[in-house]
């Protein structure tokens, strides 16, 4: 991969943390009313860290492409933010404000056993 290639990638993956990171604190303040005093915290701190491994990763991988750490820890801070938003989105189309948000159902299913007992 060349230099040019590996820093837009690196950017790329930063920017989509970024934008499910806010989009997860928006959720986040919306959904705050279903949380116990304080409770919300717990998921501000698991914001912060996804976009401490996207960012400490986006800079590895934009300044060593060959190193696979920085793409690792880039990745894991996407799939981390995507879960917190998925849960915060979730939550506000189920619970907060049931039916305002559209593929809530898909979303909010939990995982089937695989393989499927047939």
């Amino acid at each position: 991969m060349s230099s040019r290639a590996a820093k837009r990638l690196a950017l790329g993956l930063w920017s989509a943390s970024l934008a499910e990171v806010i989009a997860s604190a928006v959720l986040l303040a919306l959904n705050r009313s279903i949380f116990p005093a304080g409770g919300e915290a717990a998921l501000a701190v698991a914001l912060l860290t996804a976009m401490v491994y996207a960012s400490v990763g986006g800079l590895i991988g934009s300044r060593v492409p060959r190193n696979p750490i920085g793409w690792l820890l880039s990745m894991i801070g996407v799939v981390f933010a995507f879960a917190v938003f998925s849960e915060q989105y979730a939550l506000r189309g189920l619970v907060t404000a049931p039916g305002s948000l559209p593929g809530v159902q898909t979303v909010g299913r939990p995982p089937s056993p695989w393989p499927p007992c047939s």
